[in-house]
């Protein structure tokens, strides 16, 4: 497309930014007609935006400006699962949820307060004794981007609850409202071979973990699928990093080569060609100009050309879309981090992120143990501040009487008092007179 005729997209959108080019005497009529036909043939220019420059006609009196059409090049599709997960502060988020949630320790309740040994499912998910890291990320995963978690129980205890499971790919499964009465639901799971299939199952045969659920809807709604849409978030993300990275990698930098004769079109497209193929060819080559040709780069920062205020605008977007502070993922704080500030930024993150998260892994994995009993996330590690406070709260705890020392020593991840070996006394040495 051409700038400053005929006000293309880009153009009409700035204003000003891209100026009609200037044309004098008896070759108005000849510029026109050159810059008709340019405007007919946006797609010869190749896939560059915004960054080929080119001096077709006399001097700077008649230098144009010509850009790709943004429609050739930026297609407006969804993104895809994978484009989503090369976006450095969607994948990070995922991390910073996945290892707090599968690296935090989890409690068995039956009420309120009575401790039990935890299920076989949390120790050995997977029939291998390597707990639950990897089932619990999987989960994560699943329903921050797809909106739905799926886990299927893969054996079962002599008491009938299950022992281990596997968490199924959401992709594959689908979830509708069932014909046979209100409330039921019919899953299916394309395999490779015979599609799997439950109708209206119990938890203990397909375990469904939903994030936010719209009203009337079988199924949550995730990251992706409020966000992946054109011109959602995740679409302008991508687009940032893709085009810094073509900017990047572009072996010919933005210039202008200004000519001192007049130049027709089939000229001035040879003299750009020579000039990409010289200058494509290696950078080591130096390039030769002659005949009063004059080359003006037009410089970028490496600021501007890997496009770093836009790309942290969007790391803090992405932080909103996940619920985390901004600063975990890349984005901007807007102030400096003190330690306060950081304390209580794990306090908010475990309140407004982690969670509600938890909470609901809680509630729909303790379908898988008797009734009365429950499963509990224990963030204290987390929310654990200095050394001297805690040792503070805990000698208030203790003389107010609503704390024991072995509590206060089980909250410090040591063992109670009668457990504890005896230190041996020092020996007694007898000094031995002659």
């Amino acid at each position: 497309m051409l700038a400053g005729r005929g006000m293309s997209p880009v153009a009409s959108r700035f204003p000003g930014a891209f100026p009609r080019p200037v044309a004098t005497g008896a070759h108005n009529g000849r510029v026109e007609s050159v810059l008709s036909r340019l405007e007919r043939s946006p797609g010869t220019l190749g896939p560059r935006i915004a960054r080929t420059f080119y001096n077709l006609f006399q001097g700077p009196y008649t230098s144009v400006m010509l850009y790709d059409d943004p429609a050739s090049t930026l297609t407006p599709v969804r993104v895809s699962e994978q484009c989503a997960l090369s976006i450095a502060a969607v994948y990070r988020s995922l991390a910073v949820y996945a290892d707090l949630l599968g690296t935090m320790p989890v409690r068995r309740y039956r009420g309120d307060s009575e401790r039990l040994p935890l299920p076989q499912f949390v120790e050995h998910p997977a029939g291998a004794d390597v707990g639950w890291t990897d089932e619990i990320g999987q989960l994560v995963w699943s329903v921050l981007l797809r909106g739905d978690g799926y886990a299927v129980p893969t054996s079962y205890d002599a008491a009938g609850y299950p022992a281990t499971f596997a968490v199924l790919d959401p992709n594959r499964m689908t979830a509708e409202w069932s014909e046979t009465g209100i409330g039921r639901i019919d899953y299916r799971y394309r395999t490779g071979g015979a599609d799997l299939l439950w109708q209206n199952p119990s938890p203990l045969e397909l375990l469904h973990v939903r994030w936010q659920r719209p009203p009337g809807s079988p199924c949550g709604v995730g990251i992706l699928d409020a966000n992946a849409y054109p011109g959602g978030t995740l679409a302008g993300a991508w687009a940032a990093n893709y085009f810094a990275s073509e900017l990047m990698t572009n072996p010919s930098p933005p210039a202008v080569l200004t000519h001192p004769l007049r130049l027709n079109e089939k000229q001035a497209q040879d003299l750009q060609s020579q000039w990409a193929t010289s200058v494509g060819r290696s950078r080591s080559v130096p390039a030769v100009l002659s005949g009063g040709i004059t080359f003006a780069p037009l410089s970028l920062s490496a600021r501007d050309a890997h496009l770093m205020e836009q790309r942290k605008w969007n790391a803090s977007e992405i932080a909103t879309m996940f619920g985390l502070p901004p600063y975990m993922v890349g984005g901007s704080t807007g102030d400096s981090l003190t330690y306060a500030t950081v304390e209580g930024e794990m306090i908010r993150l475990w309140t407004t992120a982690l969670m509600p998260m938890t909470v609901r892994i809680e509630r729909s994995l303790s379908a898988w143990l008797p009734h009365g009993q429950r499963l509990r996330f224990v963030p204290d590690a987390l929310l654990r501040s200095q050394t001297l406070d805690r040792y503070n709260a805990h000698k208030l705890g203790i003389e107010a009487g609503f704390e024991t020392v072995d509590e206060a020593r089980e909250l410090e991840n040591r063992p109670p008092l009668d457990q504890v070996p005896a230190v041996p006394a020092a020996p007694v040495i007898e000094e031995v007179t002659p």
